[in-house]
């Protein structure tokens, strides 16, 4: 460790102003991508929502690789998004919307991070898509608990596949999602099978309402989930807007519910025993099944208009659905 008396190398100082250039370049380049970036967006706003849908998937595409160029992957992402919200089927004008505002709010968070309250901030920061290193999240605090894993969803995409597990806090509570990434046949780490429990500290990304996290220390033996802790739909639905008000540009929420009915029809949802209900994602015949129309436990992610079923909690076991 260095002592604060001790004069600085010139090597020392010569790496820090080279981390310092690296910063100032990269926030240059930043800036003039999310210029860019608002010069399109406009556009496309001025042109209205019919006009958009006719773009191409290559004409946004081609935005999102200058953003890549511009280091600004996490924009990047959000185009893509914008692109699959243009060209999709039901409903694809309000979420085209939904998705052009959070890129607006993006773009005019950024000349004013300086001013954002530093949780906010670093949500901007991860949105944008600076990194944020494994040697710096486990130097965070620990948040230590047993914790259930309630659900893996794995989605395959050409040049890489995505693992997001969650999981649950036992004593403490709250919400952790572990965020995984490999190639093509890549294989995942194990260790947070799903039914599975454990103890362990984790410790949490930066950003407000962020719920990702690294895992730290592990302690004791793997037991088996031993129930769902959910709630009824009005309390999750405020838990999302909780959620929402702490991270504005949130994909999923995760959500566990308490004695559901699952109810089949032109629109799937489920029903608690207080007359709410949510609107499910498409069919979701083994979750009919497992509840042979009685309330069960269900977790799911809601994205604010649908909730997709993960797992069930049935007869005194987690089953997943996914």
């Amino acid at each position: 460790m260095l002592s604060e008396d001790r004069p600085r190398r010139s090597d020392e100082v010569a790496d820090l102003d080279a981390q310092a250039k690296r910063r100032e370049r990269r926030r240059a380049n930043v800036d003039a991508g999310i210029h860019e970036l608002e010069r399109w967006l406009d556009d496309m706003v001025a042109g209205g929502l019919a006009a958009a849908r006719q773009r191409t998937h290559a004409s946004f595409d081609e935005v999102a690789a200058r953003l890549v160029d511009a280091q600004a992957a996490g924009l990047a992402g959000r185009v893509r998004g914008l692109s699959s919200a243009v060209h999709g089927g039901v409903g694809w004008p309000d979420r085209t919307l939904a998705e052009m505002g959070e890129l607006h709010l993006l773009i005019e968070a950024w000349p004013r991070i300086g001013d954002l309250l530093e949780p906010l901030a670093a949500q901007v920061r991860t949105q944008i898509g600076f990194p944020t290193s494994r040697g710096d999240v486990l130097a965070g605090p620990a948040w230590s608990d047993r914790w259930d894993v309630l659900a893996a969803v794995v989605v395959e995409n050409p040049d890489l596949t995505s693992r997001r597990v969650w999981l649950q806090g036992r004593t403490v509570g709250g919400w952790a999602l572990l965020l995984d990434h490999v190639p093509p046949g890549g294989q995942f780490e194990a260790g947070a099978e799903v039914g599975s429990s454990f103890e362990a500290d984790l410790h949490r990304y930066p950003g407000a309402g962020s719920h990702r996290v690294l895992i730290g220390e592990r302690r004791g033996e793997t037991e088996a989930v031993a129930g769902l802790s959910g709630c009824a739909i009005a309390d999750a639905l405020v838990g999302h807007a909780l959620g929402v008000a702490q991270n504005p540009w949130v994909r999923q929420t995760p959500m566990a519910l308490d004695s559901v009915v699952p109810v089949d029809g032109d629109s799937w949802v489920v029903a608690d025993e207080e007359g709410s209900a949510l609107p499910l994602v498409g069919p979701c015949w083994p979750l009919l099944a497992l509840s042979g129309g009685n309330p069960v436990g269900v977790f799911g992610e809601w994205d604010g208009s649908e909730l997709l079923p993960l797992s069930c909690w049935a007869d005194g076991a987690l089953v997943r659905l996914v």
